[in-house]
């Protein structure tokens, strides 16, 4: 079976890097992520970020890499 947010509510920190992401999920999917502080998006290709609701109290939200 596949592994869902919803089936992770304790994680904090989450590396989505160099995953092919075009698009980010609705804002009612990163509410099942309640705990999540520190998101790393670099790699992808999002042509824009669009941070909305949850994503917005992020402590670090990483769309390019740091170097």
């Amino acid at each position: 079976a596949a592994l869902a947010a919803g089936d992770l509510p304790h994680v904090a920190e989450l590396d989505l890097s160099s995953n092919g992401i075009t698009a980010l999920p609705k804002r009612e999917e990163w509410a099942r992520l309640p705990e999540l502080q520190v998101l790393y998006l670099h790699g992808n290709q999002l042509g824009s970020l669009k941070v909305a609701g949850r994503l917005s109290a992020l402590e670090k939200l990483l769309q390019e890499r740091q170097s």
